[in-house]
């Protein structure tokens, strides 16, 4: 079964026709299939939360692990979102300051918080190790 879709312009006419196996694909051209040329599955758009970078996932990243995310609750930095390795190391000085074992702090306290410094800040540890 053929389909005509007439046309007149400026005096000319001119006629298209499409065949059914073009009606049952949804035909072609303009106006048809998906809209602005996007061939990508629908499906495999990227969900709220999740990134396809991997330094979004590093611990100072915006979709940081839970090793990350428990060290950013240790030094009371935010869970979520991006950090810097500045901010994290300013944080770091202040708490340091005031658990300090030498002035009367907890080490284990200090531990912790020289552990979760480590781990925020490891890409930048590893580069000094390999260099």
């Amino acid at each position: 079964m053929h389909s005509a879709i007439a046309i007149r312009q400026a005096g000319k006419s001119s006629e298209i026709t499409m065949s059914s196996d073009q009606e049952a694909q949804g035909g072609s051209g303009f106006g048809t299939g998906n809209a602005g040329g996007s061939k990508r599955n629908r499906s495999s758009k990227r969900k709220p939360g999740h990134s396809n970078h991997g330094r979004e996932r590093q611990p100072l990243g915006r979709d940081p692990d839970f090793d990350a995310i428990c060290a950013r609750q240790t030094l009371g930095l935010a869970l979520s979102g991006r950090l810097t390795q500045q901010a994290v190391k300013r944080v770091h000085k202040a708490l340091a300051v005031q658990h300090h074992p030498d002035k009367g702090g907890d080490p284990e306290m200090m531990t912790r918080l020289n552990n979760a410094r480590d781990l925020l800040l490891q890409p930048e540890m590893s580069d000094i190790v390999a260099s």
